[in-house]
């Protein structure tokens, strides 16, 4: 049976630039496409957005933002959603700016036929009750990746160690790819240091990492 049958949580995803933009995040997201555990999906306007932010933000080279880009591309060869200004209008309680990526998640879902769910880490952008009404399902990539660790730990497992040992500059242990995840605030740290039996550092509202001691 095909992974995004006979579950809960719906498998076909729109990712939002915010999550693109984080490598370590947009890492598990297309392993996971790529895995066959999750489809995802974005737009030309999410990718514009997201490179745009990477090099204003991290003052990368814009090579190297063109080929981390250019490998999601191709891991992802169905990846654009166009087609969805028909949609913008249907939002009218969305931020303006994202109005984009909500019109883009209802023409995912009205492609594929189902629910789909957007991932976002500005939920405050996205009111439940505007997006519920379109039956377009907003949720943070932590609370969507630690509930499908709930639903299918086996496959995360697999990729979250494939990702982490893909990692070479510097190479990662466990701990140190639990600590990454949990400097970005995701849950699935949790997730992972129970399963990997490595210790899980507490963030602080600073962001800061620190270690309680037994």
């Amino acid at each position: 049976m095909d992974s995004t049958e006979g579950s809960l949580l719906p498998r076909v995803v729109l990712v939002d630039a915010n999550v693109l933009f984080a490598p370590r995040l947009c890492d598990l997201f297309v392993h996971l496409h790529i895995d066959g555990v999750i489809r995802i999906h974005w737009s030309a306007a999410i990718n514009d957005e997201w490179t745009r932010n990477a090099a204003a933000k991290t003052r990368g080279d814009p090579a190297g933002i063109q080929r981390r880009l250019q490998g999601m591309i191709g891991a992802v060869p169905d990846w654009e959603v166009s087609h969805y200004d028909r949609f913008i209008d249907a939002f009218a309680g969305v931020d303006a700016g994202d109005r984009h990526v909500s019109a883009a998640a209802l023409a995912l879902q009205e492609r594929e036929g189902h629910e789909v769910v957007l991932v976002t880490e500005n939920l405050k952008h996205f009111p439940l009750t505007e997006m519920s009404r379109r039956g377009v399902q907003p949720m943070s990539s932590s609370e969507y990746l630690h509930r499908l660790f709930d639903e299918d730990g086996v496959a995360v497992l697999r990729v979250a160690e494939a990702c982490r040992t893909k990692l070479r500059a510097p190479p990662r242990t466990r701990e140190d790819y639990v600590a990454v995840l949990m400097t970005l605030g995701c849950d699935l740290a949790y997730d992972l240091s129970k399963a990997w039996k490595v210790t899980c550092p507490v963030r602080l509202q600073d962001g800061s990492l620190v270690y309680l001691e037994d």
